[in-house]
């Protein structure tokens, strides 16, 4: 009888493995991703940025910039993103600060990510085709015209 009892278990249990029925819950994310602001087809003549900006909330773990060059120039461009007060330096005396998060985008997408952002601080996210950073473009009397598509996430600890 034992060896009955057994031998159905078994067999339950191999049916049950061969069937396909485990269910793998994938783990909860550690954060979720909020959509601050995005840039869709955006243009940028050469010598010209675009910024936005928004408040980092309390919990924050991350800031993610998924950027998606469709035209580029060769020297590529710029992404900085900086706080309130590296912004009013570089707005009112064309400066960039050397501690701002500083990226080149070539021509691949990529998601830049910014590690530990002050929750409460005010982040700037600029994205530059101009001389005022650490690439600088040609003027060669032919407009190196950056189009692109960005999205800025806050990543929000759960």
């Amino acid at each position: 009888m034992k060896k009955k009892v057994y031998l159905l278990l078994v067999t339950v249990t191999a049916l049950f493995i061969l069937s396909g029925c485990f269910v793998i819950v994938p783990p909860e994310p550690l954060c979720r991703r909020e959509l601050q602001f995005s840039w869709s087809m955006k243009e940028l003549d050469e010598g010209y940025y675009s910024y936005n900006n928004a408040i980092a909330p309390y919990g924050i773990d991350t800031i993610e910039i998924k950027i998606e060059p469709i035209i580029t120039p060769s020297y590529g461009f710029e992404v900085w993103v900086m706080n309130y007060y590296q912004y009013l330096d570089f707005y009112y005396d064309g400066i960039v600060d050397g501690d701002v998060h500083h990226f080149t985008i070539y021509n691949e997408a990529k998601t830049l990510i910014i590690n530990d952002p002050d929750p409460y601080e005010t982040y700037y996210v600029i994205i530059d085709n101009s001389d005022l950073g650490w690439v600088e473009t040609d003027w060669d009397g032919v407009n190196d015209l950056v189009i692109f598509n960005a999205d800025v996430y806050f990543c929000i600890l759960n």
